[in-house]
């Protein structure tokens, strides 16, 4: 990736996450309707980072080096310099579950980011596939939507605890 690739990717990224507990500005801006309407890739939207033939198995290790890494990993997101809403997606596997599953949202109170088994009372899942999520703006932040084959491997993982 080139250096400009990267700092227009951060910047996108930085303005849509924030470590504190508060709503992100991201949140307010999509409740307020500011950017594409139906929460597709569009204009606004940075081209993802999955390759078009994206596959992955449906286990946090793959989750976390296949799309928490390229998609929500960023410094300014959920990367190793800022946690936002708790979540280092990038951490070690045990940390990530731990943030993950049957944990409640600091974002979206009470709903949980991950219910085992069950991906459609998933926070996490909800915020990744639904256009207008129940919280908030849909994620990535600033990239575009993941791809059917990214939201069916969360999907499984979360399905097989």
């Amino acid at each position: 990736m080139s250096l400009r690739r990267a700092l227009v990717i951060g910047l996108v990224v930085c303005e849509g996450c924030t470590a504190s507990s508060a709503r992100a500005p991201t949140e307010e801006a999509s409740e307020a309707g500011e950017g594409s309407a139906d929460g597709q890739a569009g204009p606004s939207y940075l081209p993802s980072q999955l390759p078009p033939d994206f596959h992955c198995d449906p286990t946090l290790e793959s989750l976390r080096a296949t799309i928490f890494a390229t998609s929500c990993g960023f410094d300014s997101c959920h990367g190793d310099n800022n946690f936002a809403y708790g979540l280092w997606l990038t951490a070690g596997l045990a940390r990530i579950s731990q943030d993950l599953v049957q944990a409640p949202s600091q974002s979206c109170k009470p709903r949980l980011l991950v219910a085992p088994g069950d991906p459609d009372h998933s926070f996490l899942y909800d915020k990744l596939s639904s256009v207008k999520p129940a919280c908030g703006a849909r994620m990535p932040y600033g990239i575009e939507p993941l791809p059917e084959s990214a939201l069916a491997c969360v999907r499984g993982w979360i399905e097989s605890l």
